[in-house]
């Protein structure tokens, strides 16, 4: 090969590489916001807000953006409540992968809740409750520092939602008490999302509990904080 064209072939490489770098860039600064940023399953990444898509809008956002390994594990929670088991069972399981990557490679940027929560769901998916606990664990504390931090936050509705964020961490965790402790705070903050605590997956593992149909019967009728889908 001549010199010449050895010279455009390294260069040629090196801006592939330059250009892989950016993009994975963009996928941990897009997860580290999600960690400021965003309920569960509502989060920003690739211009995604899980929780409001529809079935369809979640499956093309996963074709769209094959990276986002929070999209395809929220995907994977839809399809497994279908009963497609083997396919949910294989977006957990591509999911989870590109989450430890992210984790992994990031360093410290990459150890943010949102990661966390996700790699919980894909874990707790595939039937690893052991460690899914354990991220799920990990993303409580993360969030529970968040919360003392926004005790002294003069904007409720911020101080509503993550302290309702906190409960559905605690939740998964199976800190039954900790996840009720939050709850209770959030609505005494104004969160009155009915429709979210008559249905979030995160909420499941309290819905028997005396306190939280309590708690259901204190936010029916108060009226929302704000109109609009809790914002990141």
């Amino acid at each position: 090969m001549k010199p010449a064209n050895v010279l455009v072939l390294l260069l040629a490489i090196a801006i592939g590489t330059v250009a892989a770098v950016v993009s994975m860039r963009s996928v941990w600064k897009d997860a580290e916001r999600l960690a400021f940023h965003g309920r569960p399953g509502m989060g920003a990444f690739g211009g995604g807000n899980y929780q409001w898509m529809s079935d369809d809008q979640l499956e093309a956002l996963v074709a769209r953006t094959p990276e986002n390994g929070l999209a395809m594990v929220q995907f994977a929670r839809r399809v497994e409540s279908r009963g497609e088991i083997d396919r949910a069972r294989q977006l957990y399981k591509s999911g989870l992968e590109k989450i430890e990557r992210w984790i992994h490679e990031a360093g410290g940027r990459g150890d943010v809740k949102e990661n966390w929560y996700h790699k919980g769901l894909a874990l707790r998916g595939l039937g690893l409750e052991r460690e899914a606990t354990s991220a799920f664990h990990r993303s409580f504390a993360f969030q529970r520092v968040l919360c003392e931090r926004l005790l002294e936050d003069p904007r409720e509705r911020l101080r509503a939602e993550e302290f309702y964020n906190l409960a559905c961490f605690g939740a998964l965790a199976g800190l039954e008490d900790e996840a009720l402790d939050a709850l209770d705070r959030a609505i005494a903050f104004g969160f009155s999302r009915l429709d979210l605590l008559q249905r979030d997956m995160d909420l499941d593992a309290l819905r028997e509990h005396p306190r939280f149909i309590a708690m259901l019967a204190r936010v029916v009728g108060v009226p929302a904080l704000a109109d609009g889908d809790p914002s990141p």
